[in-house]
């Protein structure tokens, strides 16, 4: 497989959508190796939600204090960087070249944070079918099962999201904590 992308990409190259130089083979792709490598993982500060804030550790800060429901939460990245830019090409262009890289850096961050426990699964977190039928693909389904697999753990939608909501592209802060 790694010929066949390798000789893809010499008669059809990939170029970075960052650099702009050429990719070398698809398997990144259509970010170049040494921009993935770029993309810095979040310090934790709030140890419940995983925010990250200039004056440091927290034990429950202003973006979690009142979200009952949630125990613990963790992401690899900012989203205001190039891993929002991945992200929104993934989702809502259908890059799938990109979930490679995707998958790899989720992995790298339930390692970092949830690593020395035990876990049964891993769950997506459930998209409405009709955005299913949108996008043309499950993004974080997919995202799951191949995190699942760098993991050695299986990856199970055992939840269901049965009322559509609106979308949380476009919305503020306090609209998608309602929404």
């Amino acid at each position: 497989e790694s010929d066949i992308n390798n000789s893809t990409s010499l008669l059809s190259p990939s170029f970075c959508i960052f650099c702009g130089l050429a990719v070398s083979d698809f398997s990144s792709g259509s970010v170049c190796r040494r921009c993935w490598a770029q993309i810095c993982p979040l310090r934790a500060d709030c140890v419940r939600c995983g925010q990250q804030y200039a004056a440091g550790a927290c034990d429950r800060c202003s973006q979690c204090r009142d979200l009952a429901w949630v125990d613990v939460a963790r992401s690899y990245g900012p989203y205001r960087t190039e891993l929002g830019i991945i992200l929104r090409r993934y989702k809502y262009r259908g890059d799938l070249s990109l979930a490679a890289g995707l998958a790899a850096l989720l992995t790298l961050a339930f390692e970092l944070h949830f690593g020395s426990s035990q876990w049964d699964l891993l769950t997506p977190v459930p998209t409405h079918p009709a955005r299913v039928r949108e996008r043309g693909f499950d993004h974080l389904k997919l995202l799951g099962a191949m995190a699942g697999k760098h993991l050695s753990l299986p990856s199970r939608a055992v939840l269901a999201k049965r009322l559509p909501s609106r979308p949380q592209a476009g919305l503020s802060e306090n609209q998608r904590r309602r929404n």
